[in-house]
């Protein structure tokens, strides 16, 4: 195959494609279209398109596509993207969300659209969706996931794995780095790492193999105690107990690092006077001049000194 033929489509290419098919209110081929790309770039290609383009496009993915693609954008983005559904619709895609970003996205949207968004989810959704909403934002629960793989803690090897082939459906969206051990009443037990599973000798106990006292993390603690812990055990995933022991979540790596680079994206933005990605217009002149102009200044300053450097 030569060079020329075995390059991807370039974005441009992509985006007229996915025009077309728009145009043509293709569902079967939009949904195939996604099938075969990954959500992050299909994010990327959906935020090149103009809103009545996105309108229409979501209205013919089905949730499950449209929630994948959804976690990717922006939180800006998402806001836009599910205001401008239908209800029903945006209820659908929230439900096909994680529960951590779909909890995220109800926090960013209006107090209004969020209760009417979680009175027409399905009674079970909604309430886990509750549940996570009384948490703080930044912290550990409200960082948290409700998505885990539990096993219980008194089986062999085998019937773990027998226990989770018989929910393949279920889980098959689950991380599956660590397996979480869980006692009577939902108190975590111990973590089984994925490859002693399968290394291990199938008749063992899985007290045998399990991590008997794994790190874990409050519901309360901040986003930087949650950040330290990662830092400092090198954990792809850490699980939420509450005082008794028992679990209530799992919050990612991935998750910690995107909240953080966030925060420090607003930091930023906030040091340079600007508030949401732009001023707002109803500050006073003087109050957006105190925060823009010091920055203003030094880019100046350092637009001289390459220009001298250049010239």
């Amino acid at each position: 195959m030569s060079e020329k033929a075995s390059k991807s489509p370039s974005l441009e290419q992509q985006k007229i494609s996915l025009l077309a098919l728009v145009a043509q209110s293709d569902k079967n081929g939009i949904r195939d279209f996604f099938a075969a790309m990954h959500p992050a770039d299909a994010a990327i290609l959906v935020s090149q398109l103009l809103k009545r383009e996105q309108k229409v496009l979501f209205g013919l993915l089905n949730a499950s596509q449209a929630a994948d693609v959804v976690e990717e954008l922006e939180p800006a983005e998402q806001v836009q993207v599910v205001s401008d559904m239908a209800p029903e619709q945006a209820s659908d895609l929230v439900e096909q969300m994680e529960s951590d970003k779909g909890v995220d996205l109800l926090q960013d949207l209006s107090p209004e659209l969020s209760e009417a968004l979680l009175r027409l989810m399905k009674p079970e959704e909604a309430a886990q969706a509750r549940a996570l909403l009384v948490y703080p934002e930044e912290s550990a629960g409200g960082l948290m996931a409700k998505e885990f793989i539990a096993i219980p803690s008194g089986v062999t090897v085998r019937e773990a794995i027998a226990h989770l082939q018989g929910r393949v459906e279920e889980l098959e969206a689950y991380p599956i780095s660590y397996l979480y051990a869980l006692n009577g009443g939902g108190r975590l037990a111990g973590v089984v790492r994925s490859r002693d599973l399968i290394l291990k000798d199938p008749a063992q106990k899985l007290q045998a193999i399990m991590i008997s006292k794994p790190i874990t993390v409050a519901p309360a603690a901040s986003l930087a105690e949650v950040q330290a812990l990662f830092d400092q055990y090198h954990l792809l995933a850490l699980p939420v107990v509450d005082a008794e022991g028992k679990m209530l979540g799992l919050i990612s790596q991935s998750e910690v690092m995107e909240r953080m680079h966030r925060e420090a994206g607003k930091g930023l933005l906030r040091f340079m006077g600007i508030t949401g990605g732009e001023e707002y217009r109803d500050m006073p002149f003087s109050f957006r001049v105190y925060h823009r102009l010091p920055w203003l200044v030094v880019n100046i300053f350092l637009n001289l000194l390459s220009d001298s450097v250049i010239a």
